[in-house]
């Protein structure tokens, strides 16, 4: 389980490269605002990590996150987005906050080797959707979830 404080690092990390890299600001999600998990229609991509730990991250985003983070992150008009594009944003800002958030959680003396991000299947959110590891957060008006095994 994660502990609060890996939770509290995690959704600063989230906050802060969101902000930075896709210029969206994000905020917790609370359990009530979750979407419903038939009609939510997430992309999802993971990366898997190892060096002095071992894991994965999975991050989860709906289409419409996708298109805005495309557009701000790859500098393209919103008319000329592909759904290829959004999950390759998505790919791109999770591969930025694993590096952040090892270097936040472990600091800067360990070497990990981080995977290249991976598109995952549209129903492998099932067995996530309520993992008790699971980091809500709503960007843009969009919901985010955000899943770390160490």
């Amino acid at each position: 389980m994660l502990s609060d404080e890996m939770r509290e690092k995690a959704v600063g990390v989230i906050s802060r490269i969101l902000s930075e890299s896709a210029f969206v600001f994000c905020d917790p999600l609370d359990e009530e605002n979750r979407p419903d998990i038939g009609a939510w229609e997430a992309e999802g991509v993971s990366l898997d990590f190892g060096g002095n730990a071992h894991g994965t991250v999975w991050m989860y985003a709906g289409k419409g996150f996708l298109r805005s983070t495309a557009a701000n992150m790859l500098g393209i008009d919103e008319s000329c987005y592909t759904p290829e594009k959004g999950v390759d944003a998505l790919k791109e800002i999770l591969n930025i906050i694993v590096g952040n958030l090892l270097t936040t959680v472990y600091g800067t003396e360990p070497i990990f080797d981080l995977s290249i991000p991976q598109a995952l299947a549209a129903d492998s959110i099932t067995q996530r959707y309520t993992n008790e590891n699971a980091v809500w957060l709503t960007a843009e008006g969009e919901p985010l979830l955000f899943l770390m095994e160490i």
